[in-house]
């Protein structure tokens, strides 16, 4: 979405994103999601970042897997036409377990198999390795492995494309963004600097529509009670919300009871996903609370047990 130089300070990009988020609402969407190519401009749209996007580099002769890491083996490169057919139910039982997951439809993939030319930038053709959980699809480039999409359901198929990857010869470099934060390779290598992160920036921004809809939709890490006075100037998401929930689910509902909480929407929408500490946003004061206990406490069932990654550009 962008707006021509000859039409800019009219307000036309807020005519736009009115329109937009209005007809999300009145369709029932309770949640959206954009990827903005700059960082200034989402904000006063309610939008907060919810993923980061973090490029590393893997110096490929030093990453060397430590005596003892599991050989599950199960790696074998695939053609095209069983990546097709296997794949995208891999990655949906990826994204289901996965915060943050962004999930491909069936033409998705039908294009990025296609491979053609100008996918590839410079790069050769794809190449895939397949495992019964787990999948890379990626291209060499002068002696770099280049990832284009690197997801595992298990733990087994996680370390079992690793070894695979690592073990080729001819690569100096790994390039990859699904090296997150919390990735366990850099525990199984000895020399952990052999992963070198060259880049962090936003990637997935979420704006809250729904605010009950949301809240209720995740599991929560503890048991947690509170009410939430969510400020939103578009009005969307705003209102009283009480909010219950823990590891088997949460139910938010309307209430007039006095908050415990105080959010702008923008910081709601960082928080939607567990990747960004409500501690973080507090101390921003984009978050407010008379009780610090009960902050701290909505901080720890906030915080989702991995890092959020979308995993698909978009």
């Amino acid at each position: 979405m962008s707006v021509a130089a000859t039409h800019r300070r009219r307000g036309i990009l807020r005519a736009m994103m009115g329109e937009l988020h209005g007809r999300y609402a009145g369709a029932g969407t309770p949640l959206a999601l954009l990827t903005a190519s700059a960082g200034g401009i989402y904000d006063r749209f309610g939008y907060g970042v919810a993923t980061l996007d973090r490029w590393v580099e893997i110096d490929r002769p030093r990453a060397v897997l430590r005596p003892g890491t599991p050989d599950p083996r199960g790696v074998r490169f695939a053609d095209t036409e069983e990546v097709a057919q296997r794949v995208p139910d891999i990655h949906r039982r990826w994204c289901a377990g996965r915060p943050g997951a962004v999930s491909r439809s069936d033409r998705w993939w039908e294009l990025v198999l296609l491979d053609r030319p100008h996918q590839r930038r410079g790069g050769t053709a794809r190449f895939h390795l397949l495992h019964e959980d787990g999948y890379v699809g990626y291209r060499m480039d002068s002696g770099v492995c280049r990832i284009a999409d690197f997801f595992a359901v298990t733990d087994e198929a996680h370390a079992a494309l690793w070894r695979v990857l690592l073990a080729m010869d001819p690569v100096s470099t790994i390039a990859t963004r699904a090296v997150t934060d919390d990735d366990p390779l850099r525990w199984m290598l000895t020399d952990a600097r052999a992963i070198r992160t060259t880049s962090v920036a936003d990637d997935v921004w979420a704006r809250v529509l729904d605010t009950p809809a949301v809240l209720a939709a995740r599991r929560y890490a503890v048991e947690i009670d509170v009410v939430l006075q969510v400020h939103d100037p578009d009005g969307y998401a705003g209102g009283r919300f009480r909010l219950r929930g823990g590891p088997d689910g949460a139910v938010c509902e309307p209430t007039d009871a006095a908050a415990d909480v105080h959010t702008d929407v923008p910081a709601l929408g960082a928080l939607a996903l567990g990747g960004v500490r409500a501690h973080t946003t507090a101390r921003a004061g984009r978050i407010t609370a008379d009780d610090p206990a009960l902050l701290r406490r909505f901080d720890a069932a906030c915080r989702a047990d991995r890092e959020p990654y979308a995993g698909t550009s978009f």
